[in-house]
């Protein structure tokens, strides 16, 4: 390849070598695999190597195949916040007309990478999991209201979970940036509860109180929607390609029959990684919900969900009349290019 063109060797062999312009778009993906989507949902993969200061990309002939690539043809990459790379594909038909055809290109997040970012995460998730048990049963401090009918407590508001999460992923991680309710560009009024970006990672961080099985599927759709629009959320320039979702939720229940089903049949197993059944057929809601929540089943999970048990017998700033379990969730979603949309 020279200057985007296709020389007789690219078409004939299974690689492509690529030009020196497009080196620094491909240096830190040597060693990976890269997908390429068409227009048509038709999916590639390329192996990116190096060979006597050369970049190859390999395992292309089917690629070739597919677009009737001719030597001559070019094949230009440029930068694109959204997928990495947009690649336009530039060909003559008989008629000797020029014909664009775009295509996207994404990097499937090596393995490896994913199970450093989730032990870190894990370790997070463990020491907000002790500071909420600190706080409660050692400080005997409940930082909310009962509800006066049954002195049962009101729960804990949302952007406690953010904050504690990002203040103890900050403690390890000093270089990180930390930002709360960050825009999401061409959307209105629509934020993300918050972001992290360190050296090798973009996270975004969502946080649901389950009062009830609606705020879970808010929660549910909070995933989807990040998940389409983490493109228009505004990033640093240089920020890391590798991207995850951070998904953070609380659930207490006082004996409520209703609150501990939800708890069992729904958050546990979600959180956990399970394949949900549809729980009652002659419900389409829970049929609906079971369906959904396996659509957007999380593909990692955070271990040792901890659950804290607040007594009624403990001497607490307020007033409770039952004992109450109350539990915190933590589940990881990768956007990765590997995917199946």
């Amino acid at each position: 390849m020279e200057k985007g063109k296709l020389s007789l060797t690219d078409v004939t062999q299974n690689y492509i070598v690529l030009d020196r312009s497009v080196h620094r778009l491909f240096n830190h993906r040597v060693g990976h695999q890269i997908k390429i989507v068409g227009q048509d949902d038709r999916e590639f993969f390329f192996d990116v190597k190096r060979s006597r200061k050369k970049l190859r990309l390999s395992q292309t002939k089917e690629f070739i195949d597919h677009w009737n690539l001719k030597e001559g043809d070019k094949i230009l990459f440029k930068s694109d916040a959204e997928n990495g790379f947009i690649v336009n594909i530039e060909k003559k038909d008989k008629d000797q007309k020029r014909k664009d055809i775009s295509v996207s290109i994404t990097t499937p997040i090596d393995e490896k990478v994913k199970k450093r970012l989730l032990k870190t995460l894990s370790e997070t998730y463990e020491l907000v999991g002790k500071k909420y048990e600190k706080t409660f049963n050692e400080n005997r401090y409940l930082p909310t209201k009962t509800v006066e009918s049954s002195l049962v407590i009101n729960g804990f508001t949302e952007r406690n979970l953010t904050f504690n999460f990002c203040h103890t992923y900050l403690k390890q991680n000093d270089k990180a940036i930390v930002w709360q309710e960050i825009p999401i560009n061409n959307v209105d009024r629509e934020h993300v509860d918050s972001i992290i970006i360190d050296e090798n990672w973009v996270i975004y961080i969502e946080a649901k109180r389950l009062y009830d099985i609606a705020h879970f599927e808010c929660l549910l759709d909070d995933l989807e929607r990040i998940k389409k629009h983490h493109p228009n959320i505004p990033l640093p320039l240089g920020s890391p390609t590798n991207k995850a979702i951070v998904l953070l939720a609380d659930h207490y229940f006082n004996g409520e029959c209703k609150r501990k089903e939800d708890k069992e049949n729904y958050y546990d197993k979600f959180f956990n990684g399970e394949k949900i059944n549809n729980l009652d057929e002659s419900s389409n809601k829970n049929t609906d919900l079971a369906e959904k929540m396996n659509a957007a089943n999380i593909n990692s999970v955070c271990t040792a969900t901890p659950t804290i048990n607040l007594q009624k017998n403990k001497t607490y700033n307020i007033v409770i009349n039952e004992d109450i379990d109350y539990t915190i969730y933590c589940g990881v979603y990768f956007i990765d290019g590997t995917e199946k949309k």
